[in-house]
């Protein structure tokens, strides 16, 4: 869809499913980098997904913000705020760069391990201390 802006809309769709709503409703959370002093005109072609189903709408806008300094000179780390983005790939990418910052070392972030996985890691383990008991 033309969107007529030089900038992404972000649509996030909730539901009870999420606990975030009574059941039979849904939360939508449109959202984008404003360019005009229209916010409400510039997310029209997402709102106009959601025609006739919003029973009220919240605007609200807020700055961005980002350090001016990398937080060495004083320690002093800070995070850029928010994006607008619902994906929440930039606020990881911000908390590798300050965990780089401090520590000198990548941040390493791996998926973690099923519950039968780690039943089956901690039961091999158990199996070898009893194997080398004996």
């Amino acid at each position: 869809m033309k969107t007529h802006t030089n900038v992404d809309i972000y649509v996030a769709c909730m539901s009870s499913t999420h606990n975030v709503c009574a059941k039979g409703f849904h939360v939508a959370i449109v959202s984008g980098i404003i360019e005009t002093d229209d916010p409400v005109a510039e997310m029209a072609p997402a709102l106009a997904l959601f025609e006739g189903l919003i029973l009220e709408r919240f605007v609200h806008i807020s700055n961005q913000f980002e350090p001016v300094e990398d937080g060495s000179k004083y320690n002093l780390f800070i995070t850029k705020s928010l994006d607008p983005s619902s994906h929440f790939e930039s606020v990881c990418e911000d908390v590798k760069s300050v965990y780089r910052r401090i520590t000198g070392r990548e941040l390493e972030l791996k998926q973690r391990a099923t519950p039968e996985e780690e039943q089956a890691r901690m039961e091999s383990r158990f199996n070898n201390a009893k194997e080398m008991a004996v």
